[in-house]
Formats: structure tokens, sequence, C-alpha cells
């Protein structure tokens, strides 16, 4: 089997395998395809007898500390198409991913395993440093929501450019950060999903965020405002658009310092360049690929 980088020539073959590991919504893949698959590097393992049969993609990713800015990456849509597993192919598509990374100065390899049972499997692979959040969940029948004069504003696409730049400069020293063509992929699931993307036209705080798939949990993925503030803010125009919603689950960097909060592990960092952990063990990984 051969490892090579893909192309837009080979949009069908990742259809294939994706279609077969992760979803039968063939307008999702289709979306991944169109709006991220072009900023990516994207492996393919295969032959010319059998075909392409395992895919992985790496995203660019940085975070900053200080006014230094570190280049990193993020392992998404790890895949093998299923009369072809236990052969160890993702893995060597994963080796193969990390070579690169190193020849090209990467600093650091994220992955958000996808079940509880993969974190044990990607520490295997050497992604063997933390990552937590502070979630904080929030029942409707302590939602004490305050009449004010607030104007909550959807965030048009058309502002995407203005809201990246202020988005980075409020969360560069806390989370771990997308460039602007995958953020807007990001954005654009997270609204395909029945999501909102709303600021605060008076404190200028903003959130991001979808419902469950039943509706009960309102996942608020990321939000300037602290929690103190967050339910004065927007809770009354988030229980407008999503009456059926039960709790609020918002997700905070770890040591946040809030008493409810609960602390879980969130995602996976694999070191490329020695101790760049000691620099962002306490960011977030800031709207998640899932």
């Amino acid at each position: 089997m051969d490892i090579r980088k893909a192309t837009i020539q080979d949009r069908e073959a990742i259809f294939k395998i994706w279609l077969s590991c992760f979803t039968d919504d063939q307008d999702y893949i289709n979306d991944y395809l169109d709006y991220c698959f072009p900023y990516t590097t994207t492996l393919l393992l295969g032959n010319k007898s059998e075909g392409d049969v395992s895919v992985i993609s790496i995203l660019p990713s940085y975070f900053n500390s200080g006014n230094i800015s570190h280049r990193g990456a993020y392992l998404y849509g790890v895949g093998t198409l299923p009369e072809f597993r236990g052969h160890s192919y993702s893995m060597h598509l994963i080796n193969y991913g990390i070579e690169l990374l190193k020849n090209e100065g990467i600093e650091y390899f994220l992955v958000k395993p996808a079940t509880d049972t993969l974190f044990s499997l990607y520490r295997k692979f050497g992604f063997n440093k933390d990552l937590f959040s502070e979630n904080i969940l929030i029942s409707s029948k302590f939602k004490e929501i305050k009449e004010n004069e607030r104007v909550i504003e959807d965030i048009p696409f058309s502002d995407f450019s203005d809201f990246y730049n202020e988005r980075e400069n409020l969360l560069s020293n806390s989370s771990f950060l997308w460039p602007k063509d995958i953020l807007s992929y990001s954005i654009k699931e997270i609204l395909e999903r029945n999501g909102f993307l709303i600021k605060d036209s008076i404190s200028g705080n903003f959130c991001i965020g979808y419902p469950s798939e039943n509706g009960f949990i309102l996942d608020v993925l990321e939000t300037t405002a602290d929690i103190d503030s967050f339910t004065e803010i927007f809770g009354k125009e988030l229980d407008i658009r999503y009456p059926q919603a039960k709790n609020w689950r918002i997700s905070y960097p770890p040591k946040t310092g809030v008493e409810s909060s609960t602390r879980s592990l969130s995602a996976l960092i694999m070191e490329l360049t020695p101790n760049i952990f000691s620099y962002c063990d306490n960011y977030k990984l800031s709207l998640p690929m899932e």
C-alpha cells in the first residue's frame, strides 16, 4: 500500500471512505469537501488494484502565547473502509503525517477522539498530553432572565472578516485557534445544525453553539461572556430561539474557578517541539471539529 497527498481529483475516493465510515449525510460530506478539504493536508493510502482504502486529514491550527504565534495541526477524518481494517493503515497514515509536520516545523498535533475508548488508542500513537475544558450546566429552572434593553443580533457572514479579527483578539491567549477559512467552515456547519452565532450590542460579547439532537440541551461551544453575566446577556434571546431546551451546557477554558463547573477531558496533544505544552496546557480547543 502506498501513501500520497490527496488532490481535488481524489474527491470521489474520499467521499466513498467518509460515506462508509462516518455518516450517510451526503450533503455534510460534500460541504466538507467543498469548504474545508481545500485548506487541509489530506493523506490517502491504497494501491492500483484495491484503490484508496484509508484516509486522514490534517487541519492547520495555531495558538498565541504573549506576542508569539505557535503553528500546529489538528487530526481529523480518520477512516478506513471496513473490509480493510485490522492492518494498522490509519496508524501508518498518522505516522507519515507526523513526519510531514516535523519537516514543516509544526510544533504540536491535536486530536479530539470521537469516543472515550479512542483516547487510549491515540495515546499509543503519541498524543500523550491531556487538554481539558470546564463545562457548566445551567438548568432552566434556575434561569432568572431580566428584562433589559440589550439588542442581541446574529453576526452575518458578510461581517465574517471583522468577527474573525475580533474573536482572535479576545481568545488569542486562552484557546487554540483556526485560520480564517477553517473557522468559516466550522461556523457554517454549526449554523446548519440550527445553531447560532450572536452578539450583544452593549457589551460586545458573543456566543456560538447549537442544540442537541433532541433539542433538550443547548451546547454553548464558545462565549466571551463570563458565567455570572451570561444569563443576563443572552438568556432571553436563547429562550426565545430554543424554547425546548431545558439546560444550557457552556464550555469554558479550564481553571475558570467556577464551583459548579465540571472538568472534562476534551482532546489530546502531541508535542512536536519539546515543552510546547507548557505554553498551552490551560488552553481550550475552540469550536472542535466533530
